[in-house]
């Protein structure tokens, strides 16, 4: 992106200056499935699978790990209800989160925190992978990530299909490893700048937006 406008902040603001307005904004408006005050759920562009979704919030953070203890009960109940959702529908996601807190971290070119998650079908888990490459930690809750990571520092989390968390801090990472990695254990195109327009990302609003038009995002989980 060569652009100062966060493409997040502009495509909840109801603007035309983001990548998703450019690419879909004659076919689908808007692909926002459920959304609060505080949080939308939304199909990533570059579909690493069916059913690929975003959980981001509405203001600007650059890590999830930066939201305030109440925003991130909201979250960690959100994350758990999308999990539900796209495990009936799809099947159990991985889950991701480039935590870049600055520009010089890497990251996909987008500055706006956002938290991946995949239906995942594969028997090559990319945690194997990774942890050939980061030092991972496990842990146990989302929120455990502010604790185990410095403030200030970026990091990388994964989560498992089957709900085990690993994090690890890192000054840099190369632009969208983690979805790279993701990519390679399901045999997609990893990279979402060179994706285009997507016919996933339009069936999988289709399928999805019933289930959402229920979701209450501050729910019990």
């Amino acid at each position: 992106m060569t652009s100062n406008i966060c493409d997040f902040c502009d495509e909840f603001a109801g603007g035309q200056e983001n990548v998703y307005s450019r690419l879909y904004g004659d076919e689908l408006a808007n692909r926002v499935l459920c959304r609060s005050e505080e949080f939308a759920v939304l199909p990533s562009l570059g579909q690493l699978a069916e059913g690929h979704l975003l959980i981001v919030p509405i203001k600007h953070y650059t890590a999830t790990a930066d939201l305030s203890s109440d925003l991130h009960e909201q979250f960690s109940c959100l994350v758990a209800s999308v999990r539900r959702t796209l495990s009936h529908i799809y099947s159990p996601p991985v889950l991701f989160e480039h935590g870049v807190r600055g520009s010089s971290a890497g990251g996909c070119g987008v500055e706006h925190a956002h938290l991946h998650m995949v239906p995942f079908l594969s028997d090559n888990e990319p945690i194997t992978e990774l942890r050939r490459e980061f030092a991972f930690e496990p842990i146990n809750t989302l929120s455990d990530i502010g604790r185990r990571v410095p403030s200030k520092s970026p990091y990388l989390y994964y989560e498992q299909a089957d709900g085990k968390r690993w994090v690890v801090g890192v000054d840099y990472a190369p632009s969208q490893r983690l979805r790279k990695a993701v990519a390679t254990s399901l045999g997609t195109q990893w990279d979402w700048t060179k994706a285009g327009t997507q016919r996933s990302l339009l069936e999988s609003v289709a399928r999805l937006a019933p289930a959402f038009q229920q979701m209450q995002p501050q729910g019990d989980v």
